[in-house]
């Protein structure tokens, strides 16, 4: 990365001498080992980590909701983990994956307005901590209730899908204050992690830019120091 001016953005044409022509996904990468290699690993802690915490609020929205329908479809221990690994587990780690990729990697480009990237966010971890598992829950409970017979339901077919709402409806209802403060969780944290993480890049940005600043201004000084040596080195 020394001594090169990288550019994603400019025509061939427009670039500064000495400098490369790279892809968004190679400015990804670099930008991904400049943090690596950044020496304070605290400092750059939001950038890199960050999607752990939209995994664990994801995965607690997700233990609460599937928690929620077990309990009220009286499964006890029955199908407890094939029915966390779809409910809990894959919306868990795609929200931080996704998060990764589609918010993280855009501040570090800067090609979408702030705004846009923070609303993003927000709607990432709104799907994936509560309306996935919304939906996945409930569907994987019913399965598991019609095969060990632990709830009446009606019979699976298209003319009983009023009586299957009907149920859903009855038992997210008794769960409708726990939901609208996961709602309002998942908003909060969606939101608050992408403003902490854009806030770190420009942390970062201005501490590259005074220490660039910095030996720019050494640079000159020392240059105008050695001017006299310069001039008698040249009479000799």
């Amino acid at each position: 990365m020394e001594g090169h001016y990288y550019s994603f953005r400019a025509k061939p044409g427009s670039l500064p001498k000495g400098a490369v022509l790279i892809s968004e996904s190679e400015a990804i990468v670099l930008q991904r080992k400049f943090l690596e290699e950044w020496k304070n690993k605290f400092q750059v802690f939001p950038l890199n980590y960050s999607p752990v915490f939209t995994s664990g609020m994801a995965a607690v929205s997700s233990v609460m909701i599937s928690n929620h329908f077990r309990r009220h479809m009286k499964l006890r221990n029955f199908g407890r983990f094939t029915i966390q690994l779809p409910t809990v587990f894959m919306p868990s780690m795609l929200a931080g994956l996704l998060h990764r990729y589609l918010v993280t990697d855009r501040i570090l480009l800067q090609n979408d307005c702030g705004v846009c990237i923070q609303v993003r966010s927000i709607c990432l971890q709104e799907a994936f901590g509560f309306v996935v598992p919304s939906i996945l829950a409930p569907l994987a409970c019913f399965a598991y209730a019609e095969r060990y017979g632990t709830y009446p339901l009606p019979a699976v077919s298209k003319e009983n899908w009023k009586h299957f709402f009907g149920i859903y409806a009855k038992i997210a209802r008794k769960f409708s204050r726990k939901s609208g403060l996961l709602l309002f969780a998942n908003f909060f944290l969606g939101l608050s992690v992408c403003y902490w993480q854009q806030n770190n890049f420009l942390d970062i940005h201005r501490t590259v830019a005074e220490e660039y600043k910095g030996a720019e201004d050494a640079m000159e000084k020392f240059v105008d120091q050695t001017k006299p040596l310069t001039r008698i080195s040249r009479w000799m």
